[in-house]
C-alpha cells in the first residue's frame, strides 16, 4: 500500500497545484494568441511586398504571364510580368523583365533589366542581362552568366561574379 502526500494549501484551504495549473493555462493560451497574432501580421507583410512588387510593374504596362510552370521559349518582345512557381526563360528578352514567385532560369540574352523575388534565379551559362538586375527577395543567386549592369538588393546567399560568364 503506496501513501500519497496531503495537498499542500494556504490559509485558506486553496489547493496550490490547481492554482499553478490554471496559471500556466492562462500562460499557455496569452502565448498561443500572440503567435497568432504574429503569424497574421507577418502573412499580410508578405502579401503586401508581393502585390507591391506587382503593382510596381503593372503601373508600368509590363504584360502579365502566370501559371504553375512556366517555360518561354521565344524571345519575348515587350515588357513581361512573370509570376509562377518555375520559370524557365530558353532565348532571352529583347525587353525588361520582372519575375516573381519561386525560381527562375535565364538563358540566353535579355535586353534590359531584370527584377526578381522569389526564392532561387539561376543566370545560365552564356546568359547576359544586359542591364541591371535588382534582386527585391531572394534566398539564393547563382551567377554562371554576365550581368552588364548592377546588381540592386542581395541575396541570402549569392555565387558568382556578375561581371565574369564564368561567375561560379
Amino acid at each position: 500500500m503506496t501513501e500519497t502526500a496531503p495537498l499542500q494549501t494556504d490559509d485558506h484551504g486553496k489547493d496550490h497545484t490547481t492554482t499553478a495549473n490554471r496559471l500556466m493555462a492562462l500562460a499557455l493560451g496569452g502565448f498561443a494568441v500572440a503567435m497568432l497574432a504574429l503569424m497574421i501580421v507577418a502573412g499580410m507583410q508578405v502579401d503586401g511586398v508581393l502585390r507591391d512588387f506587382r503593382q510596381r510593374f503593372i503601373d508600368q504596362h509590363y504584360v502579365e504571364v502566370d501559371g504553375r510552370t512556366i517555360t518561354i521559349e521565344d524571345t519575348i518582345t515587350q515588357p513581361t510580368l512573370i509570376y509562377a512557381q518555375h520559370v524557365t526563360l530558353v532565348n532571352g528578352s529583347d525587353a525588361p523583365l520582372a519575375i516573381y514567385g519561386g525560381d527562375a532560369v535565364l538563358e540566353g540574352t535579355i535586353k534590359g533589366d531584370v527584377a526578381f523575388l522569389g526564392d532561387a534565379l539561376d543566370i545560365a551559362p552564356g546568359a547576359v542581362i544586359d542591364g541591371d538586375l535588382t534582386l527585391d527577395v531572394a534566398k539564393h543567386v547563382t551567377i554562371r552568366g554576365t550581368i552588364t549592369g548592377a546588381v540592386h538588393g542581395g541575396a541570402d546567399r549569392m555565387y558568382g561574379d556578375p561581371k565574369s560568364d564564368q561567375g561560379t
